[in-house]
């Protein structure tokens, strides 16, 4: 994945029918977290200089964060705990392992 596209798609990450902004709205989109999931774990930062992979991280160590201040709200609009916990953990994670490889 290029440089330029990882980072016009961590920004639109925030657009109207995106995950996050359905998070905003009280919407977890499973179909959507799964999208993100597969973006995510395709990112591979060993290609990029240090610079670069600074940069990509800066526009993702937020992003576990919001996954959790949106819970409560989508658990009392219907998603399911446990799903919504499993691509929470896997996102978390996944960030984790980007953020110490820099």
């Amino acid at each position: 994945m290029k440089y330029n596209e990882i980072l016009d798609t961590l920004c639109r990450e925030f657009e109207k029918d995106t995950f996050f902004y359905k998070l905003r709205q009280m919407d977890f989109d499973e179909n959507l977290a799964k999208k993100l999931d597969v973006f995510i774990n395709n990112i591979d930062l060993s290609e990029f200089c240090k610079e670069k992979r600074i940069n990509i991280v800066k526009n993702i160590w937020m992003m576990p964060v919001y996954y959790y201040i949106y819970k409560e709200r989508c658990i009392t609009n219907g998603a399911l705990e446990g799903t919504y916990d499993g691509y929470a953990r896997r996102f978390f994670n996944r960030v984790q392992e980007i953020i110490e490889s820099v």
